[in-house]
């Protein structure tokens, strides 16, 4: 996508693929494409990504994401777009069966 705030708006609902739970880092990994990707991994695996730590990482409560890591990778979720950047979106999301929002 040539300009991402063009496809998609705040507060739209996407359809979202869970490529990878990384419970160290706290992050939820998701995709909005169809293809598997060959870097997928299975949930719950830690990521082999350098840890960056942004001022604005310490200002987030941390998330609990033991909700996800029993969702095998691939899994489709529905969100909602939280914000927009240049590399992508943010989407807010809930496991199945929950009415949580990560």
């Amino acid at each position: 996508v040539a300009d991402i705030t063009k496809e998609f708006k705040v507060g739209q609902i996407v359809k979202v693929r869970i490529r990878n739970v990384d419970l160290e880092r706290k992050r939820l990994a998701l995709s909005m494409k169809e293809k598997k990707l060959p870097s997928m991994k299975e949930p719950g695996q830690p990521s082999t990504k350098k840890k960056r730590r942004k001022k604005s990482d310490e200002k987030l409560p941390p998330a609990d994401l033991t909700s996800f890591v029993d969702l095998p990778a691939g899994t489709w979720l529905d969100g909602t777009v939280a914000s927009t950047v240049l590399f992508g979106a943010f989407v807010k999301v809930s496991p199945p069966n929950s009415k949580g929002v990560f």
